[in-house]
């Protein structure tokens, strides 16, 4: 996080370009284990995403699903995550 600038470029008006919003979403994505965007990069285009860990904690791949913000509710965005970080905890012993 030290390399990043203080603001970062804004592509939506939902984008997150603040570093102090940016941590608080960083936080929030480490305790439930998956992250969300909602029209952050792209007007209308939403998703969810998690990370496949090897056993030192580093990075083996990603999982991710993505699409138009109005099918991607709150109540969706939360399945589809928690289905996520499960499908990637069972990929994780695959990948060693």
């Amino acid at each position: 996080m030290e390399s990043l600038a203080d603001e970062l470029a804004t592509l939506t008006p939902n984008t997150i370009v603040r570093r102090a919003d940016l941590e608080k979403q960083l936080a929030t994505i480490r305790q439930r284990g998956f992250a969300e965007t909602v029209d952050e990069l792209e007007d209308g285009f939403s998703g969810v995403g998690t990370v496949i860990r090897g056993g030192l904690g580093e990075v083996l791949g990603t999982l991710s699903i993505c699409g138009p913000t109005q099918r991607m509710t709150a109540a969706r965005r939360a399945r589809l995550g928690e289905s996520l970080r499960v499908a990637a905890a069972q990929l994780q012993p695959a990948l060693h």
